[in-house]
């Protein structure tokens, strides 16, 4: 059973359309809490999660999931939805401000003009906002929660991952636009590591082999960066870290997300049962 709701947070100043997809044993179960599965890009990839998990959840290894996902008011993602789909997820998932990807994207969509840099809001709309709302709500567990973001929502899961780790217990992320603002997320994950040596999360990351992309809106992704970055991170020895991490070859930017999705629910779900 799935269930929708509308968020105006206070945060971003953006309304948001939340799905919350029951797990099937949910009514027949009233005292239990379910591990929660927050999806960004609510208007594309919520479905795809939660038709993979509730096949998952035949074999009784693999926990049930509540899936949320997080999207944006809108009828479709043709013509101007399209248009304000990409404006909206631009600016919530990017942590910094970056001209070159305005300038990119203002000319690719058309547009006057595109902000960016609103992660941090974005993370307390989450924080302050979202997550208080479901778990009052549905019997979501507050603990070990699992991400799941692709593309600029895999940019912000990382941001997430370095700066408020306990956030989430468990990160699926798929070809993260690693180029981003110069590549700030090396910066950011290298000023994690000289503060601590600690990073409790289950993460995998995944990728498609043909996303070396050199030009366009999509080359801030690279198999080159992803293998660095990954490389980086397994090589700091972070207590607590169980990063697995693969390339999906002869795959390209579209058709490679619900393989992140499904092995990374694999992955993670070994880990993250409640």
């Amino acid at each position: 059973m799935t269930e929708s709701i509308v968020i105006k947070s206070k945060n971003t100043e953006q309304e948001y359309q939340i799905t919350i997809d029951l797990p099937y044993t949910y009514k027949h179960f009233p005292d239990k809490y379910y591990l929660t599965a927050y999806v960004l890009d609510g208007n594309l990839f919520p479905g795809i999660v939660s038709g993979i998990t509730r096949v998952m959840e035949s074999n009784p290894n693999y926990p049930e999931l509540l899936v949320v996902g997080i999207g944006y008011p809108l009828d479709g993602l043709y013509g101007d939805n399209g248009k304000i789909f990409q404006t909206i997820r631009t600016k919530d998932f990017t942590p910094i401000r970056d001209a070159v990807t305005e300038e990119e994207m203002k000319r690719a969509l058309k547009l006057d003009s595109i902000q960016t840099g609103g992660a941090t809001e974005f993370m307390n709309f989450l924080t302050e906002e979202l997550m208080p709302k479901i778990e009052s709500t549905y019997r979501a567990a507050a603990e070990n929660r699992v991400v799941i973001g692709d593309s600029l929502g895999g940019l912000f899961a990382l941001y997430t991952l370095f700066q408020r780790p306990q956030l989430f217990g468990n990160y699926i992320i798929g070809s993260p636009t690693l180029g981003y603002g110069n590549k700030v997320l090396f910066k950011i994950e290298e000023e994690h590591s000289k503060q601590t040596n600690e990073l409790e999360a289950n993460v995998f990351m995944g990728i498609g082999g043909e996303e070396e992309i050199p030009f366009g809106m999509l080359s801030t992704i690279s198999v080159s960066d992803f293998n660095k970055f990954t490389s980086i991170v397994q090589h700091r020895g972070y207590k607590g870290l169980n990063l697995k991490r693969k390339v999906f070859e002869g795959n390209d930017h579209f058709a490679v997300p619900a393989l992140v999705f499904q092995a990374g629910l694999k992955h993670v779900l070994k880990y993250g049962a409640v």
